[in-house]
């Protein structure tokens, strides 16, 4: 993650502890970067692509909390 990413998500982003985040479009790009953010600040995360292969390989190479 990018500190201008870090610094974005510190001003989008506060407070998300305990609370839900749905992505589509999870398995790269911005879809992945806004549940990473959003995992950072305490949520739980779901994930959703089209591209099932993408969505494995998030799935195997990231903390199991996201």
């Amino acid at each position: 993650m990018s500190d201008l990413a870090t610094k974005a998500g510190d001003l989008a982003l506060p407070g998300l502890k305990g609370q839900r985040v749905f992505v589509t479009a999870g398995a790269g790009g911005i879809g992945l970067e806004i549940a990473t953010l959003s995992q950072a600040r305490g949520a739980r995360i779901a994930l959703c692509d089209v591209v099932p292969d993408a969505l494995a390989k998030v799935a195997l190479s990231v903390p199991e909390s996201l």
